[in-house]
């Protein structure tokens, strides 16, 4: 959405306001990314993609504009909060967002009743499993940090287990490997078919804002 050249998992691409590296999925990829970003002069970290609702109230499409990014673990990371206002102002006029607690998961979260648990009991409402751990870095470093997300899978929408088996470490699809599933299970068409149109929504929200976040003037950032 940033860059009309595909990037490969772990490339870095650096542009006139940008420094872009696509991530993978995950923790370990997620610091990677941070560690290369910093070494080509980074000056701030921004956690950009999807996340997977877990407030009811959340659709697919919506945007999350977090104030504060946790672990599993129930550890607390600030978003810088000048950026923060700068980008709310920014975005209020084209897509609606919240500011709600993301929370960063080791795993996968597929399953309705797993989304309702992990917000009974900690109000987040949304996950990613990388968000917490780009803060972390950039905490360390003393680098300002901000999380946008999009949400591609509601708190009612169940991942397919065929989706979630062929994926990879970098988050890739193999859909050589999703179409066997499928065929097996028919009944699984039918979600399937949702997550794509929810995972298209995401994109567009994607899309429409970076046209807006580049046209920002992101100097200074504190």
């Amino acid at each position: 959405m940033l860059t009309r050249k595909t990037l490969q998992y772990g490339e870095c691409l650096i542009s006139e306001q940008f420094i872009i590296c696509a991530a993978g999925i995950g923790a370990k990829n997620a610091t990677k990314a941070c560690e290369l970003l910093h070494s080509k002069g980074a000056v701030a970290l921004f956690s950009w993609g999807c996340a997977g609702a877990l407030d009811p109230k959340l659709s697919a499409g919506d945007l999350i504009l977090p104030i504060r990014v946790t672990d599993s673990k129930g550890s607390v990371i600030e978003t810088s909060d000048s950026w923060g206002h700068k980008l709310q102002t920014a975005f209020s006029t084209i897509k609606p967002f919240n500011r709600g607690l993301l929370i960063q998961s080791p795993t996968m979260i597929t399953s309705v009743s797993e989304k309702q648990s992990l917000f009974n009991t900690t109000a987040a409402v949304a996950v990613d499993m990388e968000s917490y751990s780009i803060g972390s870095y950039a905490q360390q470093h003393g680098l300002p940090f901000i999380a946008c997300r999009a949400i591609a899978d509601s708190a009612q929408t169940e991942l397919p287990e065929q989706v979630v088996n062929a994926m990879d470490a970098q988050g890739k699809i193999d859909h050589r490997k999703v179409l066997p599933g499928t065929l097996l299970r028919p009944w699984t068409i039918g979600p399937m078919l949702r997550l794509g149109i929810h995972f298209r929504k995401a994109q567009s929200t994607l899309a429409t804002i970076a046209e807006q976040l580049i046209q920002i003037d992101h100097q200074p950032i504190s």
